[in-house]
């Protein structure tokens, strides 16, 4: 029984882990996506700031326009990992109690992660000057 309990939690802790890098590499993307949509909308960004629009205005624009898809995405995610959390606690049964809420934790921590990444970036991109960012292709 002994040695049973101590696999048991071996495997806990090794799903952990594997869900600490899936998180890391979620986060890692989102970034990713994210420079490359300011990259994109380099020009956009330029000439809303050589109009005369405030870049505290158009920082929260950006930003809530990417948390907006990243929350989404999250709820998407977390609904169909709640299923499939419950699955694999009725198989393992009650040796694994973080199975359920695992999802429930992953969740706000990886939206944490996505806006400090996300402001950052929005942060960097309006530092740049407007005669680079309308010069920039």
């Amino acid at each position: 029984m002994g040695d049973a309990v101590t696999m048991m939690q071996t495997m806990i802790i090794l799903v952990a882990y594997m869900l600490v890098a899936l998180m890391g590499l979620v986060v890692f993307m989102i970034t990713s996506i994210v420079k490359q949509n300011f990259d994109h909308r380099r020009k956009e960004i330029g000439m809303m700031r050589a109009v005369g629009a405030d870049i505290r205005s158009m920082e929260f624009m950006l930003c809530g326009e990417v948390f907006v898809l990243v929350f989404i995405a999250g709820v998407i995610a977390s609904l169909i990992a709640a299923p499939i959390s419950m699955y694999v606690y009725n198989v393992i049964n009650e040796e694994a109690g973080m199975a359920v809420n695992g999802y429930l934790i992953g969740f706000p921590v990886t939206l944490l992660l996505c806006g400090i990444v996300i402001y950052g970036n929005v942060r960097k991109c309006m530092k740049q000057k407007t005669m680079e960012l309308l010069r920039s292709e």
